[in-house]
Order: C-alpha cells, then structure tokens, then sequence
C-alpha cells in the first residue's frame, strides 16, 4: 500500500502503527447498517449516503464529535432522512444495531500486542458515540478494555471532539504517540479514512469488508 498520492514509499521506517476500531479490531458495523437496509427495503449503502451528505453539521458528525448524545441523536437524523425522501428509518433502532454485538478480532488485537513488544507505537483511531453525560457508565469501555490492554493509546472522536476523515485526529494521534505521519501505518476499513492518512504522509492499509478476521489485511501491515 502507498503512503502519499503519488504512490511514492516514505523513506522513514515505521514507528508507530494506527488502527480502526469498527472493521478493524471488532466487527465491522456497516453490516449492521446493509442489515437494516435489506429490512427496510432500502438499496445497499442508502443510510452512509446520508450520513455522508449531512457533511460536518450532519447529526451523525455531530454525534461522532460528542456533541449529541446517543439519546439525542434519533431526531435529528430522523429529520434528516425524511428530508432526503427517505422513509422507515428510525435513528435509535440504527444505534442500538450498530452499536450491539460486535465481537473482537482476535488476530488484530494480537498484532496490536506483537507490534507494541516489539517497541513500535500504538493507538486505535475511532470515530465513536456518547452515550450519557461525564461521570455515567459509559458502555464504550467494555469494547474498548481488551484495546487498552494491547495498545499505548486510544483516541476516541466523541472525547475528542475531532473525528475521521478530519486531519486533526490523525494529526492529533501523531502528537500523543510521539511520532511524525511519514513514521506511521494507518490501517483502516473506510476508503475516505485512508485518504486522508495518505495526504498526510502515512502508509496505510485497507481491511475490506469480506476479510472477516483481517487476514489479508495483517499480510499487508507484516510486508510494510
């Protein structure tokens, strides 16, 4: 995989090695979102559309960058979709798909541990929800505990307020891991993610959808 535009390899070696939470190192949850498409009747990747064209001031941005709760997030969205001319979609039977059941990847926590014994720097990268307001139980920690255990870092873009594919986080993730972006792989499961990780300077590597456990995406992280 390339690390610039131009497909030019950085010459620096790698320091510290990014990872995606959703997709990456848990299940991926835009299988939740085709689920409820197909039961709706909507056509496959209706809803990431729609999320896509509410753009920076979009409630999903919003949630994403902590700004809404996830409680505070289904009539905005709701609005939204009804707007776009799209019919049945009901934002918090959307969270609560999207934010149950996502097992771990074993496989990529595993290199997690490996590349951190190794003495490269790492950090899940994670576009994720608030679901209460400080000092509630926050169930992100159950899902997040197993990384903490592996990783030096985890960025979370509703404690941050900056969220993937803005520079900012990734600029941001360099910062607390001591490393510059030409140092970095950036390994992610949404293309627009990488793009911006590539504009940067970073190496990256895409888990597609169909690779359940990452194997093909771990071939590529072990060549760079």
């Amino acid at each position: 995989p390339s690390a610039t535009p131009s497909g030019t390899p950085p010459s620096r070696p790698v320091r510290a090695v990014m990872f995606d939470v959703g997709g990456v190192l848990v299940d991926s949850p835009l299988e939740a979102i085709l689920g409820y498409e197909r039961r709706l009747g909507l056509r496959p990747n209706t809803i990431n559309r729609l999320i896509a064209a509410g753009g920076h001031t979009g409630a999903f941005s919003r949630l994403e960058r902590g700004e809404l709760t996830v409680a505070a997030f289904s009539a905005p969205f709701n609005e939204e979709c009804k707007a776009a001319g799209v019919h049945g979609v009901d934002g918090a039977e959307l969270m609560r798909r999207i934010t149950t059941g996502l097992q771990p990847r074993p496989a990529m926590l595993e290199a997690a541990r490996v590349l951190r014994a190794a003495g490269i720097r790492t950090a899940a990268v994670t576009n994720n929800f608030r679901f209460g307001d400080a000092g509630e139980v926050d169930p992100n920690e159950a899902m997040l505990a197993p990384m903490r255990a592996v990783l030096d870092d985890v960025i979370e873009s509703c404690k941050t307020g900056l969220r993937k594919p803005d520079h900012a986080i990734y600029q941001l993730a360099c910062h607390r891991l001591g490393v510059q972006p030409g140092e970095a792989v950036f390994v992610d499961d949404i293309g627009r993610n990488l793009k911006t990780a590539q504009a940067l300077g970073m190496r990256t590597v895409k888990v597609a959808l169909d690779d359940m456990h990452g194997v093909r995406a771990l071939g590529e992280l072990q060549r760079l």
